[in-house]
């Protein structure tokens, strides 16, 4: 659980990319295998988490912890936010190096 608030919440939502500046925390689910055959189960228990908690979650996830590829281009901002960040890919990553362009 990460707490939010104080500088975080002062700054413009539309200043730079943290979505939900006004949320008084957000809960990051992650799970470590200890040893590959437990992986599948790991991920699953995070997922049933996550899913567990999305009745009172916002839409949308910080885009440092999108653990899922999905996630990241779906849902880590609305669509303002996206196509702002897409135009300054274009300016500064034309080449995708830093970030695929979305392949969908």
């Amino acid at each position: 659980m990460h707490d939010l608030g104080g500088a975080v919440a002062v700054m413009p939502a539309d200043a730079t990319a943290f979505v939900h500046r006004d949320a008084p925390f957000f809960i990051d689910t992650m799970g470590h295998a200890q040893a590959a055959e437990k992986f599948t189960e790991v991920r699953e228990w995070a997922r049933g988490l996550r899913s567990s908690l999305a009745p009172w979650a916002r839409d949308g996830v910080q885009a440092n912890f999108a653990g899922e590829t999905s996630d990241w281009h779906v849902r880590t901002h609305d669509a303002a936010t996206r196509a702002r960040l897409e135009n300054l890919r274009r300016k500064y990553d034309p080449t995708g190096l830093l970030l695929p362009a979305r392949s969908d």
